[in-house]
């Protein structure tokens, strides 16, 4: 035994042991007997799913249409909204597949901005176009529709471009 001014020495006792690094390592999770229990055929026959369906649209990201070439509008809606409950017939029209003329130009600045903004976010969900075609009127076009150039000509001379 250790006189009173000699501190006993714990840690060559279990330095000296190999199995404390053992008892250790297992009762600490550190060893590897945690890969004795993987069994790399826990599902047996298990096979990928086959691709997602993005829809009308697409998958964005990867670039994939349907539709491979855009088809010419068939019917252009005209929209002069008099207040926000109003977007809900810009979205269905557009949703539809129809470009869609957005006037604000008899409206006031802020909820003018908020069609605006309105317009935006369904131009970029549904990804379509919008082009601006005179001072307060938007052409929202959605992605596989076109407005050929006769008709573009015709908004802007209607407008006062």
């Amino acid at each position: 035994m250790a006189s009173p001014t000699e501190q006993p020495d714990y840690a060559e006792d279990y330095v000296e042991s190999e199995d404390f690094s053992d008892k250790y390592n297992d009762s600490y999770g550190y060893g590897d007997s945690y890969q004795d229990d993987y069994d790399a055929s826990a599902h047996p026959g298990s096979t990928p799913l086959p691709p997602l369906d993005r829809g009308r649209y697409g998958d964005r990201r990867s670039g994939e249409d349907r539709y491979t070439s855009p088809r010419r509008s068939t019917q252009i809606t005209t929209v002069s909204p008099k207040n926000y409950a109003e977007a809900e017939l810009i979205g269905q029209r557009f949703r539809e597949g129809n470009p869609v003329v957005m006037d604000l130009s008899k409206l006031d600045s802020d909820l003018g901005q908020r069609l605006v903004d309105f317009a935006s976010g369904l131009v970029f969900a549904l990804n379509g176009t919008v082009e601006r075609i005179a001072k307060k009127v938007f052409l929202l076009s959605p992605a596989e529709t076109t407005v050929d150039a006769s008709e573009r000509r015709r908004l802007e001379h209607n407008y006062g471009v």
